[in-house]
């Protein structure tokens, strides 16, 4: 899961740490580590001069704002019920405090057709209409996210800018070529 926060150096207590006893003993048995997030990283200090004193302070340069669980599962070693305990920590914070952190949903991005009738139209035609309509780039990528035929894409990638230059008469792959006598 993604989250962000509106502060770069948040850092959200999941579990405090703490040392386990023996009941009857009193010797230390165990300990239960620490569990934070963090949602900014230190980027080391930079200086800037008060306005109001005119005088040269160290700041520190924080980078941060988002925080991959997935990542820091494996970044930290945690297990599966360490993760969900990251997992359920933050997304409470996101119902009960929305303004300080959110979850981030990714979505990919929807192609649309270039022109109404791509689908239906001959794959031979679909390279010299996406050059009419001035629509190669558009093409090309729907034709990627859909139907991926290899004739389709090669043919809309010689028409991009800085491409190598084919004569249009040419055969497309699989086009056969017949010789009249």
């Amino acid at each position: 899961m993604l989250y962000e926060s509106n502060y770069t150096a948040l850092t959200v207590l999941v579990r405090s740490g703490s040392v386990q006893y023996h009941g009857a003993t009193g010797v230390e048995i165990g300990r239960v580590k620490e569990l934070t997030v963090d949602f900014g990283t230190h980027g080391g200090e930079i200086p800037i001069v008060n306005p109001l004193t005119g005088e040269t302070e160290r700041h520190a340069l924080m980078h941060g704002r988002f925080y991959d669980t997935e990542e820091a599962k494996e970044r930290y070693g945690w297990d599966e019920d360490e993760h969900e305990s990251v997992v359920l920590t933050l997304d409470r914070l996101c119902r009960e405090q929305p303004f300080i952190i959110a979850k981030v949903e990714l979505h990919q991005p929807t192609i649309t057709r270039p022109w109404p009738t791509y689908d239906e139209a001959h794959w031979k035609t679909i390279p010299a209409l996406a050059q009419t309509l001035g629509l190669t780039e558009m093409a090309l990528a729907y034709e990627r996210a859909n139907s991926n035929r290899e004739s389709v894409i090669s043919a809309l990638e010689r028409q991009l800018p800085g491409s190598d230059p084919t004569p249009e008469s040419a055969p497309l792959p699989g086009e056969l070529i017949t010789l009249e006598s």
